[in-house]
């Protein structure tokens, strides 16, 4: 492994780089036929681990890399039942950390790049206006109408109306609107909701 790799793992994390490596190869190969997306979060709201919940520094970057190591559900849960397990009941801004992490795993999965709060509207930004597709627009304007508004120019968006919710609730709500766009996205329109309420 070269410098450069190096430098690229101690950033992001082994288990992570490991992922991404993984899926590079893959595409380089032509086993996947769309380039990976990551999708970026920027919402203003308190998400670390704070000093006072993980005391030694090493156990604090190896939850950390966890938890950006969230790739669905599974691993959500994995993370969430060992941090109860060894360190207690779990701070909000931990798990607000979780739930970007996780909103970041769904996005990518939609075809989302970012999702960015702009004053009392949070966008959600779509790699292309392919991946906005018009059965999402119409199921959207259904469960959402009063909520959301559609920016369709060059960058094709989805802007989420904040009505003076909660930030920590607002994580649950786009949670649960990504995992729909999703079921949608896979031609399934039936949500397992008991395995997403125990992830809200």
């Amino acid at each position: 492994m070269g410098s450069a790799q190096h430098g690229q793992m101690s950033v992001v994390g082994y288990d992570l780089y490991c992922r991404m490596l993984e899926e590079t190869i893959k595409l380089i190969k032509g086993e996947v036929t769309e380039e990976v997306i990551e999708t970026t979060v920027e919402l203003n709201i308190d998400a670390y681990i704070p000093a006072t919940y993980i005391l030694d520094e090493v156990q604090k970057i190896e939850i950390y890399k966890k938890i950006a190591a969230i790739s669905g559900f599974d691993d959500f849960m994995e993370v969430k039942d060992e941090l109860e397990d060894r360190f207690s009941d779990i701070p909000q801004s931990v798990y607000n950390l979780m739930n970007i992490a996780y909103l970041r795993s769904l996005g990518r999965k939609v075809g989302i790049i970012e999702i960015k709060e702009k004053g009392n509207e949070v966008y959600f930004y779509f790699k292309d206006k392919s991946k906005l597709k018009d059965v999402m627009i119409r199921a959207l304007l259904e469960k959402y109408s009063k909520k959301i508004v559609f920016k369709l120019g060059d960058r094709p968006a989805i802007a989420y109306k904040n009505q003076n919710t909660k930030k920590e609730d607002l994580l649950g709500v786009f949670k649960e609107m990504l995992h729909y766009l999703l079921q949608l996205n896979e031609g399934k329109e039936n949500i397992n909701w008991n395995n997403l309420q125990k992830c809200l």
